[in-house]
């Protein structure tokens, strides 16, 4: 013990010996005592060298023990300058050092080897309920430490509860206006498939005679590939070119736009450069490039550092 006190242990055997401590209370009062022992040793000069520099590295640095020292070495003083009858001087004799239970018992005059024992006995008394009060607050502490950590961990939990309830209502209306601006854009889609419908219809019963008869579309950027949703171009025969204009979702984002004709599997087909658009952007088709099925034209924007980019894609087939 006296070893573990003074840091004199591999790790392996200090975890040993508090395992021990924490699990056997005679042990750890037995260590406590060890600990007291050692302050008057150091007190009264009995440590070696090595214990010495030891012990002042692992105690003096803690709070509380330069007191507990002092108070130590004021007990001695006070011990060896009571008036105690001094042994005659013998040349080549040295005089052993009492211990601190011996010069105490010779502070009060106990002479009486009955006496002393039984002071030695009340003070071991005194030292083992010492030891057993530290031992109690230090588990009492321990549990209040621990009582601690749970209220805390209560306390974040709350808070991320709490925090959850928010993220989830701010979650809950971020989808509210996300449908209704998904109900908006439907509403505007129906009515503009509307009004397609009805070109379509007055484009169908429009009747020419001469094979240059150039045929206008409109077509919506995002719709479905579904069959049944797709924009539908009725070609007659004798319709040599297409106009398709395309409604832009963001007008004028661009300086310039480039169109780019592939069929369903992304095989390109055609393009061409288009000049900077207001609310719509018109592609003139031959329709030879556009023979019945399904096709998508790809409109891309020039951003600001001179790249082609992505802007929107219109969906359609064609019926001659």
């Amino acid at each position: 013990m006296t070893q573990y006190l003074l840091g004199d242990l591999s790790e392996d055997e200090k975890l040993r010996l508090e395992e021990q401590f924490f699990t056997d209370d005679e042990a750890f009062e037995q260590l406590q005592a060890l600990e007291d022992e050692l302050r008057y040793d150091y007190a009264r000069g009995g440590l070696s060298g090595e214990q010495r520099r030891h012990f002042e590295q692992r105690f003096l640095s803690l709070p509380g023990e330069p007191q507990r020292i002092a108070l130590a070495q004021a007990v001695l003083e006070t011990v060896s300058n009571a008036n105690l009858p001094k042994a005659p001087e013998r040349m080549g004799v040295v005089e052993e050092k009492p211990n601190f239970f011996q010069s105490f018992a010779a502070f009060f005059g106990l002479q009486s080897s009955g006496l002393q024992l039984g002071l030695a006995a009340a003070s071991l008394l005194l030292l083992l309920g010492g030891s057993w009060l530290l031992y109690q607050t230090v588990r009492l502490r321990g549990q209040v430490q621990q009582l601690e950590v749970a209220r805390a961990d209560q306390e974040q939990q709350r808070i991320q509860l709490e925090q959850q309830a928010n993220d989830q209502r701010t979650r809950g209306d971020q989808l509210n206006a996300q449908l209704e601006a998904e109900r908006r854009q439907r509403t505007e889609l129906e009515q503009e498939l509307a009004r397609q419908k009805a070109e379509a219809s007055r484009a169908n019963e429009v009747t020419t005679s001469t094979s240059a008869t150039l045929l206008s579309f409109l077509l919506t950027p995002g719709l479905s590939r579904d069959i049944d949703s797709t924009k539908r171009l009725t070609i007659p025969a004798d319709v040599a070119q297409v106009r398709l204009q395309l409604k832009l979702k963001r007008p004028g984002g661009y300086q310039s736009y480039q169109a780019v004709l592939q069929t369903l599997d992304g095989a390109e087909l055609w393009q061409r450069n288009l000049s900077r658009a207001n609310q719509t952007a018109t592609v003139t088709l031959p329709t030879r490039l556009v023979p019945p099925g399904d096709y998508v034209l790809v409109l891309k924007g020039k951003n600001a550092n001179g790249q082609w980019e992505e802007v929107d894609e219109y969906h359609f087939n064609t019926v001659h």
